[in-house]
């Protein structure tokens, strides 16, 4: 027999996770009327979830509350925790998206050192591709980035 505070318990657990009812069973007698949470939980409940967490609530309590396990919670978290710059908030998906394309552009940059294609190309063209990128780019790249890329040695730019 189920007690009432374990209805009462469903019925929270289930207007907060926006998961029907028949969907969270009562174990049976081996658990001693626990409950069973379903194996797959709406994105948003587990959003909801660490924006609690985010708010300031502590991981044990949430999972006691939410009948879930601290793993899961903390696999949720590694999915679903924003994080924050002063610029942008990055989930973690977008996060991993520009940690990949940094790692890509290095990999690039630093095959294009080794190749050592640059400095075989003369200075005075070195200077004209420069100055080029000064003169009809100079709203994209400033003095200062175009002499960070090493196309010249020491950079005495005109600013």
């Amino acid at each position: 027999m189920v007690s009432l505070s374990h209805l009462q318990s469903l019925l929270s657990i289930s207007s907060f996770l926006q998961i029907p009812l028949n969907l969270i069973t009562i174990a049976s007698s081996h658990h001693k009327g626990a409950i069973v949470m379903p194996k797959k939980y709406p994105l948003e409940f587990k959003k909801q979830a660490i924006r609690r967490y985010e708010k300031g609530e502590s991981i044990p309590a949430l999972c006691q509350e939410l009948h879930i396990s601290q793993s899961t919670f903390y696999h949720w978290r590694k999915q679903y925790h924003s994080i924050q710059t002063s610029a942008h908030t990055y989930t973690p998906a977008e996060f991993d998206g520009l940690v990949r394309r940094l790692q890509k552009a290095e990999h690039k940059l630093s095959i294009i050192q080794l190749s050592g294609y640059l400095s075989k190309v003369p200075l005075q063209d070195k200077l004209a591709t420069l100055e080029h990128f000064h003169n009809e780019m100079s709203d994209l790249y400033s003095v200062h980035e175009l002499c960070e890329i090493r196309l010249i040695r020491y950079c005495s730019f005109p600013s």
